[in-house]
């Protein structure tokens, strides 16, 4: 494989370090999405019985001893919790796409590079193959390994653009779905606490 990529010409180094990024930007992300993992159930059942004891002030300090996204935005209506249920909403909102933007963090990048990847292949194609036809215009066809340098290099390039460019995909679709978890987990567990805030103004 070394001895491939080194033939492959100077488009490999570029594909290798897409590739690098991309692999150190899908370990980053499943790290932080497993760090942000909570039993939202449960710590909202804790929160909403809090809020009916009148204990505010108790929830507001149950969420900063908690870390994620979900948490940052319940904190930001517990904040609210003096104002009406619009201004309660507005600051979730806010706060939602804050936690949001953290959440999807760079993660297009993977689609980015699924898409570039192939193109940096067939631009080493090309390359490969403009050296193959001034080798066959410069010193003619007496001599196929020249040519067969050429063609070599194009074909190399091609087939590593696709080999970073299909685990790019599928890790971005892996990564995007466990994203999209979580936006409905935060939707949902928002929606239960505003039902709650709302109960107890009428």
């Amino acid at each position: 494989m070394f001895l491939y990529f080194f033939q492959g010409g100077p488009v490999m180094w570029i594909i290798l370090t897409i590739s690098i990024y991309g692999l150190g930007l899908f370990i980053e992300r499943m790290f932080y999405l497993q760090s942000i993992k909570i039993d939202s159930k449960l710590l909202l059942s804790d929160v909403k019985n809090m809020i009916k004891k009148g204990e505010i002030d108790l929830a507001k300090d149950t969420m900063r001893r908690v870390k994620g996204p979900i948490p940052e935005i319940l904190s930001s209506g517990l904040k609210s919790m003096n104002k009406n249920i619009d201004s309660i909403k507005e600051a979730m909102s806010q706060a939602g796409d804050v936690q949001m933007r953290s959440v999807e963090g760079n993660s297009k990048h993977l689609a980015i590079i699924a898409n570039v990847t192939p193109l940096l292949g067939l631009l080493g194609t090309v390359t490969g193959m403009i050296i193959a036809f001034n080798s066959i215009a410069t010193k003619g066809l007496g001599n196929p390994n020249i040519v067969a340098d050429g063609i070599s290099t194009a074909l190399i390039t091609t087939a590593y653009g696709l080999m970073v460019a299909l685990p790019a995909i599928l890790a971005y679709n892996y990564i995007d779905g466990r994203i999209e978890t979580v936006k409905c987990e935060c939707e949902d567990r928002v929606n239960e606490f505003l039902t709650t805030v709302e109960e107890m103004e009428i």
